[in-house]
């Protein structure tokens, strides 16, 4: 069977949509990788945001940790006290 100039015409424009089809779908995935990209750009800044607080938290944290054993390291040294002062002012108060 020798190919006709109709049948070749009819293969070369199957050929150009099955062309067309494809372009079409690289285009479209194209497109959603780029949007997938563009995401997942704005969700690292706002991991790294979050980060920052978080770093920002832990120092605050830090500091609130030095206070509260200050306050501790008092509250040691007055419990400590405590009894002797009481004695001085029972025998004050008997005296």
């Amino acid at each position: 069977m020798v190919p006709t100039l109709e049948n070749l015409d009819r293969r070369v424009t199957a050929l150009e949509v099955a062309q067309g089809e494809t372009t079409q779908s690289l285009r479209w995935v194209v497109t959603k990788l780029a949007r997938i990209q563009a995401v997942q750009d704005e969700h690292t800044l706002r991991l790294e945001r979050m980060e920052s607080k978080v770093d920002g938290l832990e120092t605050r944290l830090d500091k609130v940790e030095a206070r509260l054993g200050n306050v501790e390291r008092k509250l040691d040294g007055l419990i400590e006290a405590l009894p002797g002062i009481v004695a001085d002012a029972v025998r004050s108060a008997h005296a």
